[in-house]
């Protein structure tokens, strides 16, 4: 999804720019090479990836 596909889909459900938040994450060379090999697989790889990895950041900031 590219970014003027993204704010078309933020206008259509009516979602202001207030109320997103940005979410910064690291991975490491390998994690970044298997992400890679396996989006030539599944669309859905970078999704997957990225919420488990802001799931997990969720959980080391609230404990």
């Amino acid at each position: 999804m590219n970014s003027s596909s993204s704010f078309c889909l933020l206008k259509k459900f009516e979602i202001h720019a207030e109320d997103l938040e940005v979410q910064q994450v690291s991975i490491s060379k390998t994690e970044a090479t298997s992400l890679l090999k396996t989006s030539f697989v599944t669309s859905s790889a970078l999704n997957t990836s990225l919420r488990n990895l802001i799931l997990e950041k969720l959980k080391v900031e609230t404990c």
